[in-house]
């Protein structure tokens, strides 16, 4: 069970669970947006309490999210979108470098590629739809029929 309450912008959120016999789980979260930047705070029964800021804009043509936490964790990407092709850098503390992807998409057809080689290429044909995808080391093709 839960319940979450809005105070002008400040939201905050308290959920207690139980799984079977096993002790209840606590978690009370706080968060607030000041435009596209929201920050939150959280804090679960045995854990550490865990403050994030989120950051997320689209500027024109280009997409931009950030957020770090205190626990550690980061991420980050921007997508720069020209008509039907996009281009797009993300990033964060577990993959240790900039991934690096692009994709066209129009009329069905989807093809993208990205910094490890990957190739994927699907088609939507309503309902049904044709997909491959490339790495280095094998070819993988399917068909999906929806009924």
């Amino acid at each position: 069970y839960g319940a979450s309450y809005d105070f002008n912008g400040l939201t905050v959120t308290g959920q207690s669970t139980t799984d079977g016999t096993a002790a209840a789980s606590n978690k009370i979260t706080a968060s607030y947006a000041f435009g596209d930047l929201t920050v939150s705070a959280s804090k679960s029964t045995g854990a550490d309490a865990v403050v994030t800021g989120a950051y997320a804009a689209d500027l024109g043509d280009l997409a931009v999210k950030a957020s770090a936490a205190s626990d550690d964790t980061w991420d980050v990407s921007m997508t720069y979108t020209m008509g039907d092709i996009a281009i797009t850098a993300t990033d964060d503390e577990v993959a240790g470098g900039a991934v690096m992807s692009a994709s066209y998409s129009a009329n069905g057809l989807t093809v993208g590629v990205d910094s490890d080689s990957v190739v994927t290429v699907g088609y939507d044909m309503g309902n049904a739809d044709l997909a491959m995808e490339r790495d280095a080391s094998a070819t993988t093709v399917s068909y999906t029929v929806s009924f």
